[in-house]
């Protein structure tokens, strides 16, 4: 794959943030300033050449998201070590509009100039799918001011008459990623969306190939379980001597339930799969889990893991909203294996890291939210976690070891270690790193 050095123009934040958020019209000293600093003769030339491609009247406009934030963007599409010019803008109450230059001897002149789809700017991200040499580009709209509902279009470059960019296809999205399925150089772009126009709502993984000619085609399309009403995220990973990556979509099923769907190559099929599927229904029970914590690789290992709730085993208490027992589950073939855990106190906003050795010999038991005792399959506290207001705690002369005292103002979040701790191996010390004080219980 040909590697290309990429930078976005510099542009002047606060001209930039008025132009983007009030609409007011750019003219020819406005584009001066926002094209300030740098302010070398090639960028002068850009702001001439803007000035009279674009005329007078608009308004430059900015991504949303992504890693491109600004108007004017510079890329080198073609690899001939010479940057175009990506511009953003509209005019009055006009959708937003890209506009491609490129420089030819020394000036800039049009490429192309393409209407939008939609009515604003999401993102902007390069990549080249066929390993042609030339980047495609991906422009992510979101349509009436709606950012749920986004509309992906893909251009390609190529080399006619110099340089040439064209629309590939235009896809409804609501999260995409590329990535080297065959691992041969040729990248494919996964599309995850939740259609909300079907009843029901009908959720998809499409992905979509492109050819050495530069033509796009369908490799194929996948339908999700059937209960999910959107898709918050879309990942991918590839384990290590595997052939194939990984993709995997975070989706809810409501406001606070959420499932992981896991899209696996089968050589069979010839295509991806999906792993996980208990009935005839096509439902996914396996990944689901209450809470919206999404998938990430929490140990930095480069694989993806997907964060599983369970109830504690010797707990005195139903409700789980009180706490839980946070397994991240790392996917081994078809199987569920957990890697990380965490005891986590939603009532008093804290979590505790719990060794894997641990598993299965270590507990929670717990009469009430402000103090947790872990103990062994005998039942025997090896050591607690608890909270108290600082004041009192500190009246009581308790001596304790205390584990934060700093993030809850008021409280003090301490342990204690037993006889019976100390000879399991748990130390004061060990727990200080194992705690970790986080409001809402959403993190990782």
């Amino acid at each position: 794959m040909k590697k290309r050095r990429a930078f976005a123009c510099v542009l002047c934040a606060a001209v930039l943030l008025s132009s983007v958020l009030c609409g007011c019209d750019i003219g020819p000293h406005s584009i001066e300033s926002l094209m300030r600093p740098p302010h070398a003769g090639s960028e002068r030339e850009l702001e001439k050449a803007l000035e009279t491609i674009l005329g007078s009247g608009f308004s430059l406009r900015a991504p949303q998201s992504g890693d491109y934030h600004t108007a004017v963007t510079r890329f080198d599409l073609n690899g001939d070590r010479q940057q175009e010019a990506l511009v953003f803008y509209s005019r009055a109450t006009d959708s937003v509009r890209l506009c491609v230059l490129r420089q030819n001897a020394g000036s800039w002149e049009k490429v192309n100039d393409f209407p939008g789809d939609g009515s604003g700017v999401y993102s902007l991200s390069f990549d080249d799918m066929n390993d042609d040499g030339f980047s495609e580009i991906f422009v992510g709209w979101y349509l009436f001011n709606d950012k749920s509902k986004k509309a992906l279009t893909v251009y390609s470059a190529s080399a006619n008459d110099g340089l040439s960019v064209s629309v590939c296809t235009t896809e409804s999205y609501d999260h995409y990623v590329l990535t080297d399925v065959k691992n041969n150089g040729e990248k494919q772009l996964f599309i995850a969306y939740a259609d909300v126009s079907k009843t029901p709502i009908a959720a998809t993984l499409k992905r979509i190939g492109m050819d050495a000619a530069g033509h796009v085609f369908t490799a194929g399309s996948l339908p999700m379980d059937p209960r999910i009403v959107r898709i918050d995220s879309l990942l991918f990973d590839r384990p290590k001597g595997e052939p194939y990556p990984r993709v995997f979509a975070d989706a809810l099923l409501s406001d606070n339930q959420m499932i992981t769907e896991v899209f696996l190559w089968s050589e069979e099929r010839n295509n991806y799969e999906c792993a996980f599927r208990q009935s005839d229904e096509g439902l996914n029970t396996e990944t689901q889990r209450g809470g919206t914590l999404k998938s990430a690789d929490v140990d930095d290992d480069g694989l993806i893991e997907i964060p599983l709730r369970k109830r504690f085993i010797q707990s005195a208490a139903d409700e789980v909203a009180v706490g839980y027992l946070l397994a991240w589950c790392g996917v081994e073939g078809k199987t569920l294996t957990p890697q990380i855990y965490y005891a986590v106190n939603v009532a008093q906003d804290y979590r505790l890291f719990l060794p894997k050795e641990w598993n299965g010999r270590v507990f929670v038991h717990y009469t009430d939210a402000a103090h947790w005792e872990f103990v062994n399959g005998r039942g025997e506290t090896l050591f607690s976690v608890s909270v108290q207001e600082s004041a009192s705690l500190k009246s009581n002369n308790a001596t304790v070891t205390v584990l934060d005292d700093t993030s809850a103002p008021g409280m003090t979040y301490f342990c204690r270690v037993t006889e019976k701790g100390r000879a399991f191996g748990v130390t004061e010390e060990e727990l200080e790193s194992y705690f970790e004080y986080y409001a809402g219980g959403t993190t990782k």
